[in-house]
């Protein structure tokens, strides 16, 4: 496994995208807006990566959707929390 300067701001650049949503998540607690939908593709999509990075062996990648997994399933969870109180 390797890292590449150019694998590394694509970890950054990809895992900061939906930083800004998160952050305003936490802090307004607002998720009406979300699609429980939209939540699980996402979910679905980084399994997906993450299994193509693991089959593969690449260390960025694994990296990078392990983190965005993670991220995701907690916005979920958010979703959940806060829908529930409406």
């Amino acid at each position: 496994m390797e890292f590449t300067t150019l694998g590394i701001i694509a970890m950054t650049i990809s895992l900061s995208v939906d930083l800004p949503q998160f952050i305003r998540t936490l802090r307004t607690k607002d998720v009406e807006s979300f699609s429980a939908t939209w939540l699980i593709s996402k979910i679905v999509l980084a399994l997906s990566w993450l299994a193509y990075s693991l089959q593969e062996n690449i260390a960025v990648m694994i990296i990078t959707n392990l983190v965005y997994l993670m991220e995701t399933i907690y916005l979920y969870a958010l979703y959940i929390k806060y829908k529930i109180k409406e």
